[in-house]
């Protein structure tokens, strides 16, 4: 088994221009013409990617192959992705429920 690198030994900025990169260059022309509107859930380094509509969903499946990982985020079809990248779902909860 070899040690995969995590994406957390860099910082959130270079992963999420990592991950750009990665859809403009490689992503964007294919997933705009058939999904157009939903998200991808980027992992830079080793070049996953993982398409949803449901944002949640392409995130849970990202982190069962990636757990420790950060994301980039991308909505399909628009430069402006929701959170810029992304740990945990946990976190989100976490937040959600600690705020209430």
């Amino acid at each position: 088994m070899t040690d995969q690198i995590k994406t957390s030994e860099f910082s959130l900025s270079y992963i999420t221009q990592l991950g750009e990169q990665y859809y403009l260059a490689e992503l964007r022309e294919k997933l705009e013409k058939t999904k157009n509107g939903e998200y991808v859930v980027i992992e830079p380094l080793s070049k996953r990617y993982y398409v949803d509509e449901d944002l949640l969903l392409a995130i849970q499946e990202a982190e069962q192959e990636f757990p420790d990982n950060f994301f980039t985020i991308i909505k399909i079809g628009s430069l402006q992705p929701p959170p810029a990248s992304y740990k945990s779902s946990m976190d989100v909860f976490s937040n959600a429920i600690s705020n209430s």
